[in-house]
């Protein structure tokens, strides 16, 4: 069986997630690498985990399975570092990556905008019909991280939450607007609302409602002054299906290679007073 080496999935992964998809500054790419470890045309990857958050427990779990490639949506806090000093959290992952040999690459905004990507995958998984794309201005380039849907029913704002928490499996949702409003067309971006233009741009597309991961009080402040509704079924709920579905296309593309998602997300806890 031929060996499958680290830069012909890097290549795979770079063809499913452009990076002139990523907005600008985004970290992306191999974030954790050594030329100790070989040149990557010769570097033989003996497994692939895919996770959301490269957290230590979840990194521990992708090496305790065989990976040596870990594939994350979101990077190491490595910026934290440089800017406020010694971070142990981010430097116990780091090292620990380093001492078993293993690679980080980071899928993030390419990710979010690309086909069969985040915000794909969550229309998908909600069994909504994509219908277009809503696309930020990125300097010269209009990067499509949100996407426009249709529900196959009519409904209004109570039921469409109550769905789309039953289909995620029960999760934990917030939104803002009117409960027995009608829904039309709904805007999905996984992970968070990212700035006011793009509240703007659903709004100017048609959109009425969007469903997204979470979003900022001063988001739900304009999208009420602009008549949108918000629903936010949590970051890590909303970035999930994305990276699962990743872990399908690699396993597919490269099957005699063990490809696995680690699902390790980090517990919320809820209180309510009565």
């Amino acid at each position: 069986m031929a060996m499958v080496t680290m830069d012909e999935v890097i290549k795979k992964l770079d063809e499913l997630a452009p990076r002139d998809l990523a907005l600008e500054g985004d970290v992306i790419g191999l974030q954790v690498s050594s030329r100790a470890f070989g040149r990557l045309s010769n570097v033989r990857v003996r497994g692939v985990g895919v996770i959301v958050y490269p957290t230590y427990l979840a990194v521990s779990k992708c090496l305790e399975k065989g990976a040596n490639l870990i594939i994350s949506h979101h990077p190491l806090p490595l910026h934290l570092v440089a800017r406020y000093g010694v971070q142990p959290f981010a430097y116990r992952t780091l090292a620990l990556l380093l001492s078993n040999k293993a690679y980080l690459f980071v899928l993030h905004s390419n990710w979010l905008s690309a086909e069969s990507g985040i915000s794909e995958s969550l229309s998908e998984v909600l069994n909504f019909e994509v219908i277009g794309t809503l696309n930020v201005r990125c300097g010269t380039r209009n990067i499509p991280i949100g996407r426009i849907c249709r529900f196959e029913r009519s409904c209004n704002l109570r039921f469409l939450a109550q769905y789309i928490s039953h289909r995620l499996g029960d999760v934990d949702i917030y939104y803002t607007g009117m409960q027995d409003e009608d829904v039309g067309k709904i805007g999905v971006v996984g992970g968070c609302i990212p700035g006011h233009e793009f509240l703007i741009k659903a709004y100017n597309s048609g959109v009425d409602t969007i469903v997204t991961g979470e979003y900022r009080y001063e988001d739900a402040v304009l999208a009420s002054e602009l008549g949108l509704k918000l629903i936010a079924v949590g970051r890590y709920e909303s970035e999930r299906p994305g990276m699962v579905r990743l872990s399908q296309i690699l396993q597919l593309e490269f099957p005699s290679i063990k490809v696995f998602f680690v699902d390790e997300r980090v517990p919320r806890f809820h209180v309510r007073v009565s």
